[in-house]
């Protein structure tokens, strides 16, 4: 099967600068929290002291850095998959529904950055505090919570796409013999970054 090729701007909306302005913030927070995780083992008070006579154990500074490395992770993935091509093997995406459906993807990607750094936030403070001497409990409502959203989102913006780039017909697609009708299908559809930081779908 041929892959169509459709030219589409790389859009940034208000509204789009607003989320990943919050993902930022929950970036910072995360930070944040993580510097004075390790800053209490560098300048240790007094209860650390009671609590690890002989010197912060070596376990203690790895698994600390644990969630934090898992949001950076996410962070990293969410702006590479701005620019990585992306395909669509059941919506069939043409020249006149390219850009409105990359730019719906982008948002839904902005969105769930947000919510996946703000459960690591969360779990950054549990499994940190724990880790330094406070029991904190490991349910977190929030992350419940943040879980369910992005169910939410997914399911909505999913919905969205459908709408906007119409499902492959199956039967049809099954029914198509000749080359041809293989190469007008538009069920596999990618979107890349050329030079002049165009998208291409």
């Amino acid at each position: 099967m041929k892959t169509g090729e459709y030219k589409v701007k790389f859009n940034y909306t208000i509204l789009r600068g607003f989320i990943d302005a919050f993902g930022l913030v929950m970036t910072l927070l995360i930070y944040q929290t993580t510097y004075a995780y390790y800053d209490k083992f560098i300048h240790p008070d007094q209860v650390i002291n009671n609590v690890y006579p002989n010197g912060v154990p070596l376990d203690r500074w790895i698994l600390g850095g644990i969630v934090p490395l898992i949001a950076l992770a996410v962070l990293v993935f969410s702006v590479v998959y701005m620019f990585i091509p992306h395909k669509s093997r059941t919506l069939m995406i043409a020249a006149d529904n390219a850009q409105k459906y990359y730019d719906n993807l982008m948002i839904a990607n902005s969105l769930l950055r947000i919510l996946a750094l703000m459960a690591l936030w969360d779990y950054t403070y549990i499994s940190q505090s724990n880790l330094l001497y406070a029991g904190e409990s490991w349910f977190s409502l929030q992350t419940v919570l943040d879980i369910v959203v992005g169910a939410l989102v997914v399911y909505f913006m999913y919905g969205r796409l459908k709408a906007i780039a119409k499902p492959v017909d199956k039967k049809k697609k099954a029914e198509r013999k000749s080359a041809a009708d293989e190469e007008t299908t538009l069920a596999k559809v990618k979107i890349v970054k050329d030079d002049d930081t165009i998208m291409r779908s």
